[in-house]
């Protein structure tokens, strides 16, 4: 139960890169869609992806599914605390692969992990924290597709996007929703380093994949304006972005960049994150949650100036605009280690293949859960013998 794996989120990517490998090799596999699919189900490549009905976050949905399938396993991937009260009821192997990107773990989110058969933690900032809270979760982060995330033809890549070889490409991949991304903080950093690099300012550009006004975000072609970065400031093509970008799009949208830039105040994983890194591209990221294991030793980390004690009274972190602008400038002025960091990162997001690292870390604990069943129907057959 997450997004539909055909909508462009984090949450549907996520879940089209594991459901879809999960039912190649032979699992009974099917989604519950609470967001990207409404009206009716649909069947794609055999796999069944069910719609949501009336309530926000799927819980009708679930119950008439779980009562009709009736699945061996049910595993969630979304904040499990928008469904405290009906989540922990629906299913006895309730799997709850959830984001934790607060400190510590917030208390509505515990109350509710308590109760799942196998909580999973996406990052291994999750992990401890979950730990801590003595959940017993399993690691299992996110991932990337390095035959599609890699390195490409820049010249080609901006050619075709409408940017010149010469120009400096700052990127953001980001939903404009609510405060946690901070595209404020990302456009004072910006405004910061054109200030400081006069030189900068003729040929630099911040590439956002985002929507510039959306209903419970920032009007950001406002704040391009009052922070006057409207000339620098660009945005994917509307139409292009309602329709869904490709992962060969959205690879070659990263592979225009010099840097990519991600001062958000907190993160359960960070895909964008990784997906940058496949395709070359170094990182500047707030180093908190689980952005410093992504990005430590080949991008740069922004420490907080201050923390942000959230409506889940926890803290989330609030990143040095001075820092982020210093690192941009680096990124500018030195190409060398630009390019030894674009390389590093190439190297590390190796490890975060789905399709190798990933899909298998599913199966094992898959396996487990498989033997716990049998070992279950087991221990029944015995007492019914008695």
């Amino acid at each position: 139960m997450s997004n539909s794996p055909t909508a462009p989120t984090g949450y549907g990517i996520v879940t089209k890169n594991i459901v879809f490998p999960l039912h190649r090799k032979g699992y009974k596999t099917s989604v519950i869609a609470f967001w990207g699919c409404e009206g009716a189900a649909l069947q794609i490549q055999g796999l069944t992806i069910y719609p949501r009905r009336f309530d926000l976050y799927g819980k009708d949905a679930a119950q008439i599914v779980l009562d009709n399938v009736k699945p061996d396993v049910f595993i969630t991937l979304f904040d499990v605390w928008v469904a405290s009260e009906w989540l922990p009821k629906l299913h006895p192997r309730w799997v709850a692969w959830s984001p934790v990107d607060h400190q510590p773990i917030p208390q509505p989110v515990y109350d509710v992990l308590r109760f799942a058969y196998k909580p999973v933690a996406m990052s291994k900032f999750g992990f401890d924290e979950m730990m801590k809270a003595e959940l017993k979760p399993t690691y299992i982060p996110h991932g990337v597709d390095t035959k599609i995330f890699k390195p490409l033809d820049k010249k080609k890549c901006r050619e075709k996007l409408g940017f010149k070889e010469d120009q400096f490409i700052v990127g953001i991949n980001a939903a404009n929703k609510g405060t946690r991304k901070d595209f404020a903080r990302m456009f004072l950093a910006f405004r910061k380093f054109l200030d400081d690099n006069p030189d900068a300012a003729k040929h630099s550009k911040l590439y956002m994949n985002t929507f510039p006004r959306f209903p419970e975000g920032l009007d950001l072609s406002a704040l391009s304006v009052y922070m006057g970065l409207k000339d620098h400031t660009i945005v994917t093509n509307e139409f292009r972005r309602y329709c869904g970008i490709s992962d060969e799009g959205m690879a070659e949208f990263y592979n225009t960049h010099d840097v990519f830039l991600n001062l958000a105040r907190g993160e359960g994983f960070g895909l964008p994150i990784i997906e940058a890194e496949a395709c070359g591209v170094p990182v500047i990221a707030t180093d908190f949650s689980s952005m410093p294991e992504l990005v430590r030793g080949h991008g740069w980390l922004i420490p907080p100036v201050s923390f942000d004690i959230t409506p889940l009274l926890a803290n989330q972190a609030i990143a040095n605009v001075n820092d982020a602008s210093n690192a941009l400038t680096e990124a500018y002025n030195k190409p060398d280690l630009r390019e030894k960091y674009a390389k590093a990162s190439v190297e590390f997001a190796q490890d975060y293949d789905w399709e190798t690292r990933i899909v298998p870390m599913w199966e094992h604990l898959l396996n487990e859960i498989s033997e716990d069943i049998e070992a279950g129907k087991n221990i029944a057959q015995a007492v019914a013998a008695k």
